[in-house]
């Protein structure tokens, strides 16, 4: 199983922004927020799930959130660093609501895991939130199985868990089928039932 990397943001803000300042904002903070994180992403083994841990971090406003979510979340879906992938934890309400409205005008999603439950900030289809959510009820997802559980034409389901693949909501693995051919298992970030 590929490694799972917890952040302390307010590690990086302290030692990006002097003083005793937890806040994630203006522009300028989030750039240079964003060097920070792009580096230990980049020096990150294929297939780590890297998740941010917002404990103890204070306001976090509009601009801050775009200069390092939204970057964040579009680079890894444009594979500009391997095969790596981002969860969130430890957000208020005030983060959620607006790192969502930073996901929804970009039309991105990040995921969010709180202890057993998870959610979606930003723009997700409802057909790919139906699909995450029954794989993250199963911790895992091949087309056949997705295709039985929502009565799915196969190609139907194999495209969906695609999909959530690209938007790095989801791991692909690659196995083998009981016919011994190759195919894909789609799977949780965490690796587990949530």
């Amino acid at each position: 199983m590929a490694a799972v990397v917890t952040i302390q943001l307010k590690d990086v803000v302290r030692r990006q922004v002097k003083g005793r300042y937890y806040d994630l904002v203006t522009r300028q903070i989030g750039k240079s927020i964003f060097r920070h994180l792009e580096e230990k992403i980049a020096k990150a083994g294929s297939g780590t799930v890297i998740i941010l841990d917002f404990a103890d971090i204070g306001a976090i406003d509009y601009s801050c959130a775009d200069e390092i979510f939204a970057r964040l979340v579009r680079r890894l879906q444009l594979d500009e660093y391997g095969e790596k992938y981002l969860a969130l934890k430890g957000l208020s309400p005030h983060h959620k609501e607006n790192i969502d409205i930073v996901m929804e005008k970009n039309d991105l999603a990040v995921l969010v895991y709180e202890k057993r439950t998870w959610e979606v900030l930003g723009s997700l289809d409802n057909y790919l939130f139906q699909t995450l959510e029954a794989i993250m009820d199963a911790g895992q997802m091949s087309s056949p199985v997705l295709s039985q559980q929502l009565d799915l034409a196969l190609n139907t389901a194999s495209m969906r868990l695609r999909n959530l693949s690209k938007l790095r909501l989801v791991k692909k693995r690659p196995a083998t089928n009981d016919g011994g051919k190759r195919c894909f298992i789609y799977e949780t970030l965490t690796g587990r039932r949530n």
